[in-house]
Order: C-alpha cells, then sequence, then structure tokens
C-alpha cells in the first residue's frame, strides 16, 4: 500500500530522510523524538513544519509537549501532504 506504518517514528523520519518513504505526518510527536528526524530530513532537503506550515526550529523545547509534524522528501511533496492535512 502507499501509507504504512512501521510503528517507529525515528524509523519513519530516517526513512523519509534516506527517500526510502515520501513523507511522514504525525498529530502528536514528542519533540525529544521530533529533534534528530527533523535534522535528518533538512539535511537530506526536505521540509519539515506544523500543520500550519510554520517550521519546527524556532520553538522553544519542552519535553512534555508534543508537536503535530508534517515532513516530505522535497519541498513539492511536503506541500501536497500539507494540502491533504489541510483539507482533512
Amino acid at each position: 500500500g502507499w501509507l504504512r506504518n512501521p510503528g517507529s517514528a525515528a524509523y519513519e523520519m530516517a526513512c523519509v530522510a534516506a527517500g526510502v518513504g515520501d513523507g511522514y505526518i504525525c498529530d502528536r510527536q514528542k519533540q525529544h523524538e521530533l529533534g534528530a528526524g527533523m535534522l535528518l530530513v533538512q539535511g537530506a532537503g526536505g521540509v519539515v513544519t506544523d500543520f500550519e506550515g510554520q517550521p519546527l526550529d524556532a520553538r522553544r523545547y519542552d519535553f512534555r509537549t508534543q508537536t503535530p509534524v508534517v515532513m516530505g522528501r522535497t519541498p513539492r511533496i511536503h506541500a501536497d501532504l500539507l494540502e491533504l492535512v489541510r483539507q482533512a
């Protein structure tokens, strides 16, 4: 299928960075799990934002906070995924 959930957020984000997956969407991702995945995806040329399209880089870190996230392997894929989230 076109939608997979292997059960590991870190693995899913690494797959996006490696080009194995096209995107990652999560409505509540723990910030301490998000940091490394965000850096991997951005380092590979991908885009990472919240559901409003705002970058996560400037957010203050709080261990207890969970953040909605949309990651796309390319800017175009990210834009398509963000549009799908907005329509849902």
